[in-house]
């Protein structure tokens, strides 16, 4: 079996991953809180998603296979 200390390209999709599931808990979550900062998380969650959104689908619109053979590449 073969280990790595580098990051790879499995990682990176997992943190987009849980990125987006913690984004939606997080909203889920605060819905239910009465507090006075209740819309400004709200309004950062939104634009968080709305960011990490654009980037993901950049990365969805590139050759997929360029896209990975670079990661596997340079997966520092």
């Amino acid at each position: 079996m073969f280990r790595t200390i580098n990051v790879n390209i499995y990682l990176k999709f997992r943190v987009f991953n849980i990125v987006f599931n913690y984004l939606n808990y997080l909203k889920k979550i605060i819905t239910n809180y009465n507090c006075f900062l209740k819309e400004i998380i709200l309004k950062a969650c939104k634009k968080a998603s709305t960011k990490f959104v654009k980037y993901y689908l950049k990365i969805k619109k590139l050759n997929k296979m360029l896209y990975n053979l670079a990661n596997i590449l340079n997966s520092i």
